[in-house]
């Protein structure tokens, strides 16, 4: 072989090679991690509309069993016209009831129903799915009855009704001790998983309700060809699964209504990504070519020494020793040539530096960045679990205040009629009851929006603090702790509701003076100072402290760290609502045995924004 070809078949091999097995490797690894990413996808996905299908069929579920707690000891005296009524009722409890029935196990009464017939127009109805004659008789045959007199719950696995919608038959038992039983059953339409499933496909994806043979039942999106599912086994099944080669699905198994949710995208689409980067390393790699063939011309026409000897050196920068210098000391093409290849090295001997120097600061960028998400997630979380608790507390002190007013009122027209030790023991149940009433009024507050009072105006902050600091100033007589404010040099005007900031500041306070209590030379600082645009206020402790594990949750309605309950729990979360309404935010320092440092930021009066 010519010294020539050589050349040129070294210069290929070291250009060429190395580009091509990178292509391949690249393209081998992104299309690996795109197929695991893809599968990953697919499986959450089937997970989720696999939930919400099982929630819409325990909402159903629960909506039956919830009438029947109401209904207990009546259902076997009730008449024909009083169960019909009944009836109705449970039908109108879910929008996607179908059908309800009322059946007698022994056969020994015609079973009831109540369903709307397509030709049926009336107001209130149109919402709920219409069904034939031959749907409702269809939907009697197909009540798990035997199930729920064995269980007391009974659910049969999911069909289709005459017009395609995909049904799923609940029955629960109905009966009191010593009397008949009967069984109280619904048909629960599935149409409206049908958008939720459109909302979680993937590009150009489907989805598909499929029974455990792999019939279908529902299907959303894209379609899978005739006869796909047919043999697939689905019952207990739940993860990926194998629909061909050119797409890629998961499913997962739903026990009670005996179907699988399949999530499946076409494999083109989703390997798009690896796609992408085949046709960029082939360039790459011709681009490798041609450079190679051209140096080999050059390099062929002269001597042999000094191309071994910088083939040896780029040999040697390949292996990763960059900065390779080569000792040629040719003059003419030769020389510039070992130069530039010298100045070559040095280059990306620096190149590789500065790569690793921006590495490690997008590293460091990357984990700064990574924190501050992190510490948001966390904000959101803590956000959303107190805004559900709030509602729920909310809810439950507004169905408990009607009661209690009754008790109150109650007891008062009953202490007027007593006297002696029963006019003494009805008082005592007027005030405890009133106890109870400011903490159910308390808890109604949480799921109020603060500033309800009146218009937001321009007030000054420090003048609030001395309130919330007077405000509470009777109760911690006798208790050995100095609260001290130092005020701000200038005007601390904000926009808001001064009597909700009061009530704020004054539980920070209350908390503070009660991690004091009983400590040596117990003091709370209370500072105000101007940074920028906004007014931020310390109230600061030197108490007990509060334990790493308790951090997260402190701003949690009806958390609280205290030894003894009464009424706390809510002073946090309801001070951490009104900082939060009127534009600002609350954090929160604490040491275990150190103290604990609350710091409240409110925009100025000109930069002030108040909740609508």
């Amino acid at each position: 072989m010519r010294h020539e070809h050589k050349i040129l078949l070294a210069l290929v091999l070291v250009a060429a090679l190395p580009t091509g097995l990178s292509g391949v490797v690249a393209v081998a690894v992104t299309r690996s991690g795109v197929e695991s990413h893809s599968s990953d996808l697919l499986v959450s996905l089937a997970r989720e509309a696999s939930g919400f299908l099982q929630h819409e069929i325990d909402r159903s579920t629960q909506s039956v069993a919830s009438v029947l707690d109401v209904a207990q000891g009546g259902i076997a005296r009730f008449t024909p016209e009083q169960r019909e009524a009944f009836l109705s009722v449970v039908y109108h409890l879910f929008e996607g009831h179908a059908d309800a029935a009322l059946i007698d196990p022994a056969g020994e009464e015609p079973a009831q129903q109540v369903y709307r017939r397509p030709e049926d127009k009336a107001r209130g109805l149109e919402r709920h799915p219409a069904s034939t004659t031959e749907d409702a008789a269809a939907f009697l045959a197909r009540i798990p009855v035997d199930v729920a007199l064995a269980d007391g719950r009974g659910l049969s696995a999911i069909y289709r009704a005459g017009d395609g919608d995909p049904r799923v038959a609940v029955a629960v038992v109905a009966h009191s001790p010593g009397e008949k039983r009967y069984v109280l059953a619904t048909e629960v339409s599935l149409r409206g998983v049908r958008d939720h499933l459109a909302r979680l496909l993937p590009r150009e994806g489907g989805a598909v309700v499929a029974s455990a043979d792999g019939n279908p039942l529902l299907a959303v999106g894209a379609a899978l060809p005739r006869g796909a599912l047919h043999g697939t086994v689905l019952a207990g099944r739940s993860g990926p699964l194998e629909l061909g080669e050119e797409r890629l699905g998961a499913a997962d198994w739903l026990a009670g209504p005996r179907a699988a949710v399949v999530v499946f995208q076409s494999a083109e689409v989703a390997f798009e990504p690896s796609a992408r980067i085949f046709w960029p390393a082939l360039g790459w790699l011709a681009a490798a070519l041609v450079v190679a063939l051209v140096v080999a011309f050059v390099l062929s026409r002269g001597l042999a020494a000094p191309v071994r000897i910088m083939v040896a050196a780029a040999r040697r920068i390949g292996g990763g020793a960059l900065g390779e210098q080569v000792a040629v000391r040719e003059r003419g093409e030769l020389g510039v040539l070992a130069a530039a290849f010298n100045e070559m090295s040095a280059d990306l001997r620096r190149k590789q530096d500065e790569i690793e120097a921006w590495n490690r600061e997008l590293q460091s960028r990357v984990d700064r960045k990574t924190g501050e998400i992190r510490q948001l997630q966390k904000i959101a979380a803590r956000a959303q679990r107190v805004a559900g608790l709030a509602g729920l507390a909310a809810g439950m002190a507004h169905e408990m205040n009607n009661p209690l007013q009754v008790v109150i009122g109650m007891s008062q027209l009953a202490r007027r009629e007593a006297s002696g030790p029963v006019a003494a023991k009805l008082e005592a149940v007027e005030r405890e009851a009133r106890r109870i009433a400011d903490v159910v009024e308390r808890l109604m507050k949480l799921g109020e929006r603060p500033a309800e009072e009146g218009a937001a105006v321009e007030f000054d902050l420090d003048a609030v603090l001395d309130a919330a600091v007077q405000a509470g100033a009777a109760a911690r007589a006798g208790r050995g702790v100095q609260v001290e404010h130092r005020r701000c040099e200038r005007a601390t005007a904000v926009m808001g509701t001064p009597a909700d900031l009061r009530r704020a500041f004054a539980n920070l306070i209350e908390n503070a003076v009660e991690a004091s209590a009983g400590l040596e030379g117990a003091r709370v600082e209370i500072s105000s100072e101007l940074v920028e645009e906004v007014v931020r206020v310390t109230v600061r402790d030197r108490g007990r402290g509060i334990a790493p594990e308790h951090m997260e949750r402190v701003f949690d309605p009806f958390f609280t760290t205290k030894e003894t309950w009464q009424g706390k729990g809510l002073g946090l979360s309801d001070a951490q609502r009104i900082v939060a309404a009127h534009g600002g935010e609350i954090s929160l320092e604490s040491e275990r045995g150190r103290g604990t440092t609350v710091r409240v930021t409110l925009p100025l009066a000109q930069k002030a924004t108040m909740l609508a």
